[in-house]
């Protein structure tokens, strides 16, 4: 008879696969806790359709479930199950993957909940395109900070915002500007063969007129 060995393995010894097994758990228990929300948002569903006269009768029909069924699930006696979690979902236009994925990306723990907090008081004074940029930012970084740590950093990042905002254009940006005006005259060359412009046309035809007129004057 084999003993079985009570060593316990260190987890830098550990494989990848026994390493992610934690969080693939808690991914499952997730999507399993989303499920159960949905099943129950489609029986409560059900259960207010249904109060529409011979609307049971008719998700009878549809789904091929017994009308009794019916009757207990919207008394609450039972749950939906499966195969008609999904009738119904098809009945009612409602896609259950996006759906399942939503919730359980809202049943995701909050890693940083300082810094949810930090930015939650920020909402309503600096704008949300800021603010969505700083948080892709931040919820990259690894160290922890304490709120008003994390309150500083954010306003020290939006009065550099707004002074880049706000800065008059750059050599850098006239230079640009520039070339894309250099660029529009030598397309604006290439379209009329004469390589002159139409202002410059009027010009010279208004200096010729010009011209006429005085000879003739003299």
């Amino acid at each position: 008879m084999t003993q079985r060995s009570n060593r316990i393995i260190p987890v830098a010894a550990r494989s990848p696969t026994e390493a992610r097994a934690p969080v693939a758990q808690a991914a499952g228990a997730h999507h399993t806790m989303a499920t159960r929300i949905i099943r129950e948002f489609l029986r409560v569903m059900l259960r207010h359709k249904c109060q529409e006269r011979g609307y049971a009768a008719e998700v009878a029909r549809l789904t091929a479930v017994e009308p009794s069924m019916i009757t207990m699930l919207v008394k609450g006696e039972r749950r939906v199950g499966e195969h008609l979690a999904g009738d119904l979902a098809r009945l009612w236009g409602i896609d259950l993957t996006e759906l399942e994925q939503s919730i359980a990306s809202l049943l995701q723990p909050d890693e940083n909940p300082i810094l949810t907090a930090a930015l939650d008081l920020c909402r309503r004074e600096m704008p949300r395109r800021f603010l969505a940029r700083y948080e892709a930012q931040a919820r990259r970084r690894t160290r922890s900070r304490t709120g008003l740590a994390w309150l500083l950093d954010i306003m020290a990042e939006y009065a550099d915002w707004l002074a880049n905002a706000t800065r008059p254009a750059s050599r850098g940006d006239k230079a640009t500007v520039n070339k894309k005006e250099r660029r529009r005259k030598r397309v604006r060359a290439k379209d009329e063969p004469s390589g002159v412009y139409e202002k410059d046309e009027d010009e010279s035809s208004s200096q010729q007129r010009g011209g006429r007129r005085s000879s003739e004057t003299a």
